[in-house]
């Protein structure tokens, strides 16, 4: 789905396109993969705790270099 939706947002203006979202709640490591491919990443609370991390700012930076460039 998200291929699809990439894909749609190549042919329309910048004011029509759709923001791709990902929420990672589960605690699955597979989960990380998907963290690349969303313009809007949400992290859950069980899934950084999962993954060590107890805080708002621990989560930013364990991540913030797997994210989509603005």
């Amino acid at each position: 789905m998200i291929a699809y939706v990439r894909e749609w947002n190549k042919f329309r203006a910048e004011s029509e396109k759709l923001p791709i979202s990902v929420e990672i709640e589960l605690e699955k490591t597979t989960l990380l993969d998907l963290i690349p491919l969303g313009d809007i990443v949400i992290i859950s609370k069980d899934f950084a705790r999962h993954h060590g991390l107890n805080s708002m700012e621990e989560v930013i930076q364990k991540f913030k270099n797997d994210v989509r460039p603005e």
